[in-house]
């Protein structure tokens, strides 16, 4: 789809996500998202290669099972922080490449070779999403507006205008993830005074925000999440449960092979994306587990009946976690008229079934699109920076 020809400039709206990013523009008063492979949502993945351009989305994801010191994920949680910080000490953990305290306690990357600051690599997931905008609408993108935790510090806040800027974006504004998740699924067509409960189950992160809508005004009262919860370890736990099973029956550990075990961490997620909406799913994957000295392919169904009892935990975590959140506000559930839901996550029918038992009396309200919602909000958030257009909803402050 091109741009009309008049049209000189387009503003770019970015959800950087832990896990997934999107983007896209506001043409003829539509949202229309950049791709990354077809998909909407680029994994947030950067590998980096001891020679050529870094290679990042859908065909990074590939490295981490076979290039896993040279290849990033979850960069979001690295911007900004400095090398003591507790995040930085729990990621080192799990990366495969090593942290290293740089200028001014900086966090830096060592990849290929090479030391890169937190910043850095995500500039190149952002200069990825303006360039498929580019590629895809025929314009110049210099300009954008960008999604960010209400909790983004201050430091957080210059470590991404520091990656926009190396990616060649200026940005506009930063509207907080939760505003732009309630401009998504439309809260701001309808004038009212309400409390609403924003419940973003990303990739890597469960973030709740009590917000209260006064007419077209949108301003977060409180917030609360888990950093270390999300839709990836719904995956990891699927993994283990499976990789269980084969080390019951044929003794072999999967973990002590990396790219084994990646790939069927990989596989986990889609079958957890296809049981969002069906019972079962097949669980496929060649290759998988050595039987009897010989190399055996795993073929399987995986019920949803069988994992949900073992994703219980985490999703108590999350309910823990809006329980905190009203409880610390002093707010009744029943105050609650509207609890919005976003990112991938709140796809899934036992997080749906548990939130809504949280928040008994309230509306559930989601966007067509779960896991790209707070990009569409922040595209529509771009309006309110064009020359010429029509009313937009206004942000507390603004």
């Amino acid at each position: 789809m091109s741009a009309p020809p008049s049209a000189r400039e387009l503003l770019l709206g970015i959800d950087f996500g832990t896990s997934y990013s999107s983007a896209g523009v506001l043409l003829d008063g539509k949202v229309e998202l950049v791709r990354d492979d077809g998909e909407t949502a680029t994994p947030s993945v950067v590998h980096v290669p001891r020679r050529g351009d870094p290679v990042i989305g859908t065909k990074a994801v590939a490295r981490l099972a076979s290039d896993p010191e040279s290849t990033v994920s979850s960069v979001k949680r690295l911007v900004g922080r400095s090398f003591d910080d507790p995040v930085v000490r729990r990621t080192q953990q799990w990366a495969a490449y090593p942290l290293k305290r740089g200028p001014q306690g900086r966090i830096m990357l060592s990849l290929a070779g090479a030391d890169y600051a937190a910043e850095q690599v995500a500039s190149w997931m952002l200069a990825r999403m303006r360039t498929q905008a580019e590629t895809r609408f025929g314009v110049r993108v210099r300009r954008a507006v960008v999604a960010a935790p209400v909790t983004a510090s201050s430091d957080y806040v210059s470590g991404l205008k520091t990656a926009a800027r190396l990616a060649g974006l200026e940005i506009l504004q930063i509207i907080p993830e939760p505003i732009a998740a309630a401009l998504a699924v439309g809260m701001h067509l309808e004038p009212a005074d309400r409390l609403l409960l924003v419940c973003d189950f990303g990739g890597g992160t469960f973030d709740v925000t009590l917000m209260a809508q006064d007419a077209l005004s949108f301003r977060p009262v409180a917030v609360d999440g888990d950093e270390f919860l999300g839709g990836d370890d719904f995956d990891e736990v699927l993994a283990a449960a499976v990789s269980g099973v084969i080390y019951q029956q044929a003794g072999y550990d999967i973990h002590r092979d990396v790219v084994r075990a990646q790939q069927l961490l990989k596989r986990c997620e889609s079958v957890k994306r296809v049981l969002s909406s069906r019972t079962e799913a097949p669980l496929l994957m060649r290759d998988a587990y050595l039987a009897g000295g010989r190399s055996q392919d795993l073929q399987t169904t995986v019920q949803r009946s069988w994992i949900e009892p073992r994703w219980e935990p985490l999703v108590d975590r999350a309910v823990l976690v809006v329980q905190r959140l009203l409880s610390r506000c002093g707010c009744e559930p029943e105050r609650i008229t509207h609890v919005v839901l976003v990112g991938g996550g709140t796809l899934m029918p036992l997080v749906r079934t548990r939130l809504a038992d949280a928040v008994p009396g309230a509306q559930l309200v989601t966007g067509d699109y779960a896991q790209i919602a707070i990009a569409a909000g922040a595209v529509l958030q771009t309006a309110a920076h064009m020359t010429t257009t029509a009313a937009v909803p206004r942000l507390a402050g603004s």
